[in-house]
C-alpha cells in the first residue's frame, strides 16, 4: 500500500485521497482499497539512522472489497 506525506502545501481536496495533518506535514491515504479501523494513527519515528512513519489500523483491503476509481 502506498501512503505518502509532504511537508509542503498540497491541495485541500486531493482527488482519490484523504488528507490528514500530522506532526510531519500532510499525509495522503487512498480513499479506495484501504481499510481504516477505529483509532487508526500515523506515528512518526525518528532515529539517528532513519526517519520513518508507521501506520496503525490502516491496511490494504482484500481484493474482493476494492472499489476501482472510475
Amino acid at each position: 500500500m502506498s501512503v505518502s506525506f509532504t511537508g509542503e502545501e498540497g491541495p485541500d481536496d486531493p482527488g482519490g485521497y484523504i488528507r490528514e495533518e500530522s506532526q510531519i506535514g500532510a499525509v495522503y491515504v487512498p480513499m479506495h482499497g484501504v481499510l481504516i479501523e477505529d483509532g487508526a494513527a500515523i506515528r512518526y519515528e525518528r532515529y539517528p539512522w532513519i526517519e520513518k512513519f508507521e501506520l496503525d489500523g490502516i491496511k490494504p483491503a482484500p481484493v474482493c472489497c476494492v472499489v476501482p476509481l472510475s
